[in-house]
């Protein structure tokens, strides 16, 4: 009895191994796991079918002209994160006014009908295309004081990082190499309630409660994080 119980330990161990072995070949390794080579290069495909070219630039270096921010050099997990956000319509379904401002249900109504084609696979695709380009730097910020803004800013550092280069542990995002219009606008929209409403994210509701500024402070506090190199966001 006892040789039949050690063949059944090794018979089961081999098995055992088998199993992982073909999971890990699939590709199904789970969520954690990190993108495959070719991820990156059917991503570049994709991006160009998908219709993000037209919005973010053929670079993906952000559009002023269609309020479309950065994504060249984004987190993987923070693109992810945020074409789920649009699948369940926790991004762009306000349709909030105000004299002056363009609503984000105007910027954003793009995103749902291209979000809501993704997979799981072509979502991974992408944004690991995304996070393996090299933005070039960004021009001067002509929108605020950043000598006023750095100051703002020391109430971010905690979640964000000294240089703003986010902090996936927090579900808080780099914040430096994106354009100092968008930062702008994003962080008026979570003071307006036009951003995060929605969400159940606590960091979400974090930052939301942290935007009692007025325009000037969040253009100052913007300018400042422009001036940041797109460091490496820290260690997972």
């Amino acid at each position: 009895m006892q040789a039949m119980v050690q063949r059944m330990r090794k018979w089961m161990g081999g098995w055992t191994l088998g199993v992982a072995s073909l999971v890990l070949l699939s590709g199904c390794a789970g969520p954690e796991s990190g993108p495959s080579a070719q991820a990156p290069r059917d991503g570049a495909a994709l991006y160009v079918k998908s219709g993000c070219v037209q919005c973010h630039g053929a670079q993906a270096e952000g559009l002023e002209s269609t309020k479309a921010p950065r994504l060249a050099g984004r987190e993987d997990w923070f693109i992810r994160r945020q074409i789920a956000a649009f699948q369940r319509r926790e991004r762009g379904r306000d349709d909030s006014k105000e004299t002056g401002f363009l609503p984000p249900e105007a910027r954003t109504q793009f995103m749902h009908p291209v979000a809501d084609k993704l997979g799981r696979r072509e979502i991974e695709a992408l944004s690991a295309h995304l996070a393996a380009l090299r933005p070039a730097p960004l021009p001067p910020s002509k929108l605020g004081d950043p000598s006023k803004g750095r100051a703002l800013f020391a109430g971010c550092v905690e979640c964000h990082g000294f240089s703003a280069e986010g902090n996936v542990r927090v579900g808080a995002p780099r914040l430096s190499g994106q354009h100092d219009w968008y930062l702008f606008a994003q962080l008026r929209d979570f003071r307006m309630g036009w951003r995060g409403a929605e969400s159940t994210n606590v960091h979400v509701k974090l930052m939301r409660s942290r935007m009692d500024l007025g325009d000037g402070a969040l253009r100052d506090l913007a300018a400042y994080l422009a001036t940041q190199a797109p460091l490496a966001p820290a260690p997972r």
